[in-house]
């Protein structure tokens, strides 16, 4: 007889843990932790691209600029005047044209600067800007909003900010092709401001002004190329 009521017991038990393990929920994985990425810190500074030349992108314009420079280099004026674009820009208000390029650069003096302003123009990287081939990059590429008239640009990579006007001096800062606010400038050397607040001199030969001259050079209808604009920033 109570081997009977055992079984019995034994049974009712096992419905009862079953029914218990049924209706009681189910244990939820503890949630993830969940990490957010931080983002690098922004440069401190602020700089253009590294200078990459674009003239290479045009074939007929490699070609031109090979005769143009040499023009230049033999002060040749007749080749530089049949170079202007009829309507060219030599920053005169409201006159244009080879006759108002002639007498803004005053090409009656053999030596007029015009051919040095132009080949050092040619010496650094030029880039397009919509149909038309500009130099320097430093002006073309300069931000809209600083005064190019305050700052300069670097046109070296790794360049040595110093503490005084000595290539000896201690070294405050290593900057690339960044922009600087321009404090005080000398023969040699030039007090600037770094975008990070630091302050030092860098020697002149390795800055540039985004207030210079810039030149842009224009394909006619013909495929001819030809010198559309040599002036400063308006």
């Amino acid at each position: 007889m109570w081997m009977r009521v055992l079984a019995v017991a034994v049974v009712a038990a096992s419905l009862v843990s079953a029914q218990a393990k049924k209706q009681s929920p189910k244990a939820k994985a503890p949630a993830k932790a969940v990490v957010k990425e931080v983002p690098p810190p922004a440069p401190s500074g602020r700089a253009l691209p590294p200078p990459k030349d674009e003239t290479g992108t045009d074939k007929t314009l490699v070609a031109f600029f090979a005769k143009f420079k040499t023009d230049l280099k033999t002060k040749n004026r007749d080749a530089l005047l049949a170079a202007l674009a009829p309507n060219v820009d030599a920053g005169l208000r409201d006159m244009r044209g080879p006759n108002a390029f002639f007498t803004a650069w005053g090409l009656s003096d053999p030596d007029s600067a015009v051919y040095g302003v132009l080949t050092q123009i040619l010496s650094m990287p030029g880039v397009w800007s919509g149909e038309q081939f500009c130099g320097p990059y430093v002006g073309v590429q300069f931000p809209a909003d600083l005064d190019p008239s305050k700052h300069q640009v670097v046109l070296n990579p790794n360049l040595k900010v110093r503490e005084d006007k000595s290539a000896k001096s201690k070294v405050v800062a290593t900057i690339s092709y960044e922009i600087v606010q321009v404090l005080e400038r000398s023969a040699e050397w030039t007090k600037v401001r770094l975008q990070s607040g630091v302050e030092g001199y860098i020697q002149i030969a390795y800055l540039y002004s985004p207030a210079g001259y810039r030149a842009c050079f224009s394909k006619d209808a013909e495929g001819l190329w030809h010198l559309q604009s040599l002036a400063a920033p308006r």
